[in-house]
């Protein structure tokens, strides 16, 4: 396993990495302090506490260092649906880490969670985070407009126009 909870003492480690990150713009972090970054960090765990959010933090198999973080947000056990996001530190990207971590966190939604689907929103100019996408075999991109008032939700938050892929129990397990 290379994902554990998120923990408050994490919180240094995390903003050493994400402020290096010549990427920020695609992150969704205050990075701009460590007060602010604090403050996010704990509204992740206060998050985790009340059921919409497992935030987990990315290991260095070898190392055992923080090579990044995993969030499941949005968690709606209604609808057994939620959004995943990753960020990996620039050191770790091209390592396998990113998928490793996905399909960790994709195996505990489905099986602890009994989540029946999970969407990936990224934007569209982030090509990275397109091709890490890609090299999953159970994503499939979501078609014109599903999606469309998340989609529309993101694009005015972000202000970029905005991709959403989705991944199914079905797909995750029959492909996997």
């Amino acid at each position: 396993m290379i994902l554990r909870p998120l923990e408050e003492k994490d919180t240094e480690a995390l903003f050493e990495l994400f402020k290096e990150e010549k990427g920020a713009n695609w992150i969704d972090f205050p990075i701009t302090s460590l007060q602010r970054f604090k403050g996010h960090i704990s509204e992740l765990l206060a998050g985790e506490f009340l059921g919409f959010a497992v935030p987990r933090v990315i290991l260095d198999p070898v190392t055992q260092k923080i090579a990044g973080l995993i969030l499941l947000t949005n968690i709606d056990t209604e609808n057994q649906s939620a959004e995943m996001g990753t960020w990996l530190g620039f050191n770790y990207r091209g390592s396998g880490l990113n998928q490793q971590a996905k399909a960790e966190m994709i195996q505990y939604a489905f099986t602890e969670l009994n989540l029946a689907k999970i969407l990936l929103v990224t934007a569209e100019q982030n090509i990275a985070s397109i091709k890490a996408i890609a090299k999953l075999p159970y994503t499939c991109k979501t078609r014109g407009d599903e999606y469309g008032a998340l989609k529309k939700h993101y694009a005015f938050l972000y202000r970029k126009n905005i991709l959403i892929y989705k991944i199914t129990h079905e797909d995750f397990f029959a492909k996997k």
